[in-house]
């Protein structure tokens, strides 16, 4: 019987998605082991608050640069205040903060089972080898018990740097039990002679109803579209506006990053819970977030998903994964000939796809946490 078992993941990236992700299979595991879930506060360079706060994404321009670092300090203190009160609240944190992987080497966990939690952890162009090896539970013993679940590369390919792939197979190789979020990934990793399934994401394996406790009464009186973009475009604006027209709907805009859409209730400090509020009461939700996607599937409302400017294959997995290819806007020239808003997107086949997967990745844990070959 397993009594404590360790997830490493992106709980310290500004993201919303991040955060749900690792509070889904916290609180999933818990239910189905009754084991001591802990988080490993694992937060490499790029996590760090002052990273976080200070370094802007490249511009053309040092003008252009000065003139939105005030907005961009603002807007980033927000949100690591947001996250921080989020992972207090909700996330059991180990007591050490481990920022490398020699810390996390030399520290008894008094566990021997680890997981690789979801999101992009696995993905090799996000920061220095050293600093992604510990998402590969390079830190672990020989004798410990490794899985990941839903972990993902961010792309269909191992890695940028050619050099790094022998390191990161033979890490690959140490795990026991391996699943993976995109159906990429299936295939990538065949390709180097390792098995893996692809699961949920893991804030599916929570119901709609496990999400609304959080959520709460419903903020907005009035009928409404809320759109959740990431990127600044402009096209999920667009199509709030023509189906805000034709339906008579009031348009809720998440606004944390001060992309204001004109017309629309501006939200701009938003917690987690008001984020789950606003999508689980929503008409519509336009998005380009992988996350909010999985949200508004899994609370059943009606959909539009445009791609990422990065990292787009995991949204197109999930369109693969629930057929709803008519739901997403690939090509933005085709916008203005968008009027599916009209058909309802149809919740029992992809209820139907939502609970075979939730079956099979609860199979994949089960099996795994419960094996006495492991354990």
């Amino acid at each position: 019987m397993i009594n404590k078992l360790e997830i490493i993941t992106f709980h310290r990236a500004l993201s919303y998605g991040a955060s749900f992700q690792t509070y889904a299979l916290q609180e999933y595991i818990k239910f189905l082991s009754n084991a001591d879930v802990e988080i490993i506060d694992y937060i490499p360079k790029r996590f760090t608050t002052p990273y976080l706060i200070l370094h802007q994404p490249s511009v053309s321009s040092l003008f252009k640069r000065l003139i939105r670092l005030i907005p961009f300090f603002l807007c980033k203190s927000t949100e690591v205040l947001l996250r921080n009160r989020f992972n207090r609240k909700y996330l059991n944190l180990t007591k050490k903060v481990f920022k490398s992987e020699d810390e996390l080497s030399t520290y008894n966990f008094n566990s021997n089972f680890f997981i690789t939690g979801s999101d992009q952890v696995w993905n090799l162009s996000l920061d220095e080898l050293d600093y992604i090896k510990p998402y590969f539970l390079s830190f672990t013993k020989d004798k410990d018990i490794r899985i990941s679940y839903s972990a993902s590369f961010g792309s269909s390919k191992l890695a940028n740097i050619s050099t790094s792939d022998n390191i990161i197979k033979d890490l690959l190789n140490r795990y026991h039990k391996i699943s993976v979020r995109e159906d990429s990934s299936v295939d990538l990793l065949k390709n180097i002679g390792i098995n893996s399934i692809q699961v949920l994401d893991p804030t599916f394996l929570l119901t709609k109803f496990d999400w609304g406790k959080l959520a709460g009464k419903r903020k907005i009186k009035n009928n409404y579209i809320f759109i959740y973009g990431l990127y600044r475009n402009k096209c999920l604006y667009k199509l709030a506006h023509k189906i805000a027209q034709k339906r008579n709907l009031k348009i809720v805009n998440l606004a944390n990053s001060y992309d204001f859409c004109k017309g629309a209730k501006n939200k701009i400090v938003v917690s987690h819970e008001d984020l789950l509020n606003y999508i689980s009461n929503a008409d519509y939700v336009i998005t380009d977030s992988f996350h909010g996607a999985a949200l508004s599937l899994n609370m059943n409302r009606q959909l539009f998903l445009f791609p990422s400017p990065r990292s787009n294959e995991r949204i197109k997995s999930l369109v693969r994964l629930f057929n709803i290819e008519y739901r997403f806007i690939e090509d933005y020239k085709l916008l203005n000939e968008v009027n599916n808003w009209e058909v309802e997107m149809d919740y029992a086949k992809i209820n139907s796809i939502l609970e075979k997967e939730r079956q099979k990745a609860r199979f994949f844990l089960q099996e795994t946490i419960s094996s006495e070959e492991l354990s």
